[in-house]
């Protein structure tokens, strides 16, 4: 995907037009941020420091904390899908961030990479969302370079099975600078 330079080539194909309008520069804070973990990893990234891992898995945002916006219960209910945490007791962390340059994925975007992912990435993942986030990790890294621009967070309107009617917006925290507070909720 990078030409000898480093930089972006055309091989992502993908729409520039819905790609410029996608960064957003001094987005400011943002409050009522909520990510559910089991108990025993919230008490890890409470710390001091806090320690938070924004080089987890790959998902559909590509790399970051994922926290969901306005919807603790959602985080909760998140937190208790994850095999990792059967038989666990569950927390949610309430994040409080300042976002100076955020990258918004957009659905028409995000289908473009969904599409392109599906032509290009076989047989890593079975899932096409999984497929796409590390498409868009990829592409992400390249613009930041090829921009010379720091993304802090990655945002994007979710459609979760409890909301039916309404997406949720979704923020993939890349960089834990931009984090001012964190508690438990």
């Amino acid at each position: 995907m990078r030409n000898e330079n480093g930089l972006v080539s055309k091989s992502y194909g993908i729409d520039e037009k819905l790609i410029g309008s996608s960064v957003k520069v001094d987005y400011g804070p943002l409050k009522d941020l909520y990510h559910g973990t089991s108990k025993e990893n919230a008490l890890k990234i409470l710390g001091p420091p806090w320690h938070i891992n924004t080089d987890s898995k790959i998902g559909y945002c590509g790399q970051g904390f994922y926290c969901y916006y306005l919807e603790k219960d959602l985080a909760k209910i998140y937190a208790r899908t994850k095999p990792e945490f059967k038989n666990k007791e569950i927390a949610v962390l309430n994040l409080e961030i300042k976002i100076h340059n955020m990258f918004f994925l957009g659905y028409e975007l995000y289908q473009e990479f969904k599409s392109r992912a599906k032509e290009i990435i076989k047989e890593k993942y079975n899932d096409d969302n999984k497929k796409a986030g590390d498409l868009f990790e990829s592409f992400i890294v390249d613009y930041q370079i090829k921009n010379n621009i720091d993304i802090q967070t990655v945002s994007k309107y979710h459609s979760h099975s409890r909301k039916k009617k309404q997406p949720v917006l979704m923020f993939a925290i890349r960089d834990d600078k931009i984090i001012e507070n964190i508690k438990l909720s």
